[in-house]
């Protein structure tokens, strides 16, 4: 995954759809992030991350928000 992301490549690639936003609410409270950004990695990639290092921190802080 790309290391630089500019704002509207994060809204094209990571914004959170509403059936996404369902999805992620029947989640617990302190696995909705994980699983929001894990579902998101897959839609933009082949594979799964092999280690949290592999996310780039503005991903995880833009999906959080």
């Amino acid at each position: 995954m790309k290391r630089n992301w500019k704002l509207d490549e994060l809204i094209d690639h990571f914004i959170l759809m509403p059936d996404e936003q369902e999805l992620i609410q029947l989640k617990r409270r302190n696995t909705k992030l994980g699983f929001a950004v894990m579902l998101k990695f897959s839609n933009t990639n082949i594979s799964s991350p092999h280690s949290k290092g592999e996310i780039p921190k503005t991903v995880i802080e833009y999906i959080a928000k």
